[in-house]
């Protein structure tokens, strides 16, 4: 094996590959990088020290031109000298990435979930499990209901779709190691009044969460009754430039939506809010 070129592993030492969800970004960011002390570095060279052909098939890859292939892939873990849990993780991320059965894309995604989960530090895990399910933060949000109960089975019964009542309590023993709430006077007293990922989401177990809420926004069409629901949509015609006005017009709302929340003096019911804006077609090309 080649030994690696000092400014290559000074990159992959900046840029931890499973703190990435699209092996297209870890490659930019390698790039980035190594860019910043090496000035004269093209797309070129770079394509010929991962072990691909000299030309500029990665900056291709790079702007979703063409897919990173899985022999690709190994030739370039193998030239970053990547090992052990990390080459697993890339391998894993490639396949699906570019994998486009969603059974077969499901089961790739849980084995990312698993090894991000053995790769982050042991005090990140809880925030990672947090987000992997749906109804943690549903049941969270139950504790602020004027007639909450605490009873695994109660809470069970409520929840739509139902949870087991086992999944109840390790989903509150979860919360508690949080300290999202505690237990008081015989029922759970939540600590904190929001909880948030932020503007910009970038867990892999975050984006399960919101892949599984979009899914159940789906099945609320025809499962719960018109005038307990809005499901709206529109499509519009606009420059990329403008994305960053529309994403913070959409922040904008959610912070409306939580003051509302805040306005409320007698809660006894628990809502969830999906917001989505992607593309319906490919951006213009660069000139």
């Amino acid at each position: 094996m080649t030994n690696i070129h000092e400014y290559l592993q000074q990159a992959i030492d900046q840029n931890d590959p499973s703190s990435f969800l699209d092996y297209r970004e870890f490659i930019a960011s390698l790039y980035k990088t190594i860019k910043q002390t090496q000035k004269k570095y093209s797309w070129i060279q770079m394509s010929g020290d991962l072990g691909l052909s000299r030309s500029n098939v990665l900056h291709l890859i790079v702007r979703g031109k063409r897919p990173l292939t899985e022999k690709a892939g190994q030739k370039m873990i193998s030239s970053l000298h990547i090992t052990g849990k990390q080459k697993k993780y890339l391998t894993i991320l490639i396949k699906w990435q570019n994998c486009r059965k969603e059974e077969e894309r499901s089961s790739l995604f849980k084995e990312l979930m698993s090894l991000k989960t053995k790769l982050i530090p042991e005090k990140s895990r809880n925030v990672l499990e947090f987000f992997s399910e749906w109804y943690h933060t549903a049941i969270y949000q139950m504790t602020w209901l004027d007639h909450f109960q605490y009873d695994s089975k109660w809470i069970s019964n409520q929840l739509e779709p139902t949870v087991r009542p086992d999944q109840v309590r390790k989903s509150i023993q979860l919360l508690k190691s949080l300290g999202l709430f505690k237990e008081e006077d015989g029922t759970l007293k939540p600590t904190h009044e929001k909880i948030t990922t932020g503007d910009e989401i970038n867990s892999i177990a975050v984006i399960r969460y919101h892949n599984k809420l979009i899914e159940m926004g789906r099945e609320s069409i025809t499962r719960v009754k018109e005038d307990s629901r809005d499901i709206s949509a529109v499509t519009v015609s606009i420059a990329p430039e403008q994305i960053p006005k529309m994403k913070e017009a959409i922040s904008e709302f959610r912070k409306k939506l939580m003051a509302i929340e805040d306005q409320c003096q007698s809660a006894n019911c628990v809502y969830q809010m999906n917001i989505q804006l992607f593309p319906l077609t490919s951006p213009p090309e660069e000139s």
